[in-house]
C-alpha cells in the first residue's frame, strides 16, 4: 500500500469511551515509552524509536493510536498488511492505562478498522504463552487459537478472527 493509498484510509473509529484513529509520526516517543513500561516491555519485543520510524514508513505498516474519551492518549495498535489481500497481522497492542477495558474495547473498534477501512476480512495474531492476561482478552474477542510456533526460546500462540 502506497502513502497516497494510506491516506485514503485514513479515519476515526471511537465506541464512545475510546477512539482509534491513524497515529502521527509525533506520536512515535510516546509509544515507545509506553513499551518501556514495566507492565508493558515483558510481553512484547520493545523497539527503538530508529525501528518505530522505519516501521511507521513502511507502505504496510499502519499504526494507529488509543485515545481515551478526554482526548488522552492511552495506548497505539501495529497492523501490518499481509501480501494475501485479506489478512491483517495485529501485530502490537499497548495499552499503557491499564485496567479500564480499553483493550477490550480496542479489540472490537479494530475488527471495524481491518473491515471498514482496510477492507479485509481476517485477523491474526501471536501472543506469549505466558501472557494469560491478552489470551483471555482475545478470547473473549472471538479469536480462536490456530497453533502455536517459537521465538527465541518462547512459545507463542497464534489467534485470528474472520471479521
Amino acid at each position: 500500500m502506497t502513502q497516497a493509498q494510506r491516506r485514503k484510509h485514513r479515519g476515526t473509529v471511537t465506541d464512545g469511551v475510546i477512539q482509534i484513529a491513524d497515529a502521527g509520526k509525533d506520536q512515535l516517543d510516546h509509544f515507545q515509552l509506553m513499551e518501556q513500561a514495566e507492565d508493558s516491555r515483558s510481553f512484547i519485543i520493545p523497539y527503538s524509536k530508529e525501528k518505530h520510524g522505519q516501521e511507521f514508513n513502511r507502505g504496510n505498516v499502519l499504526y494507529k493510536s488509543v485515545s481515551n474519551d478526554q482526548n488522552e492518549l492511552v495506548g497505539f495498535i501495529i497492523l501490518l498488511l499481509d501480501g494475501d489481500g485479506h489478512s491483517v497481522e495485529l501485530r502490537r497492542i499497548v495499552i499503557a492505562d491499564k485496567g479500564k477495558t480499553y483493550g477490550s474495547r480496542a479489540m472490537r473498534l479494530i475488527e471495524r478498522v481491518v473491515r471498514d477501512e482496510l477492507e479485509r476480512d481476517r485477523i491474526w495474531l501471536d501472543v506469549y504463552e505466558f501472557n494469560r492476561r491478552a489470551q483471555h482478552v482475545y478470547e473473549n474477542s472471538g479469536y480462536r487459537l490456530t497453533g502455536t510456533t517459537e521465538f527465541e526460546g518462547q512459545i507463542l500462540k497464534l489467534y485470528e478472527k474472520f471479521i
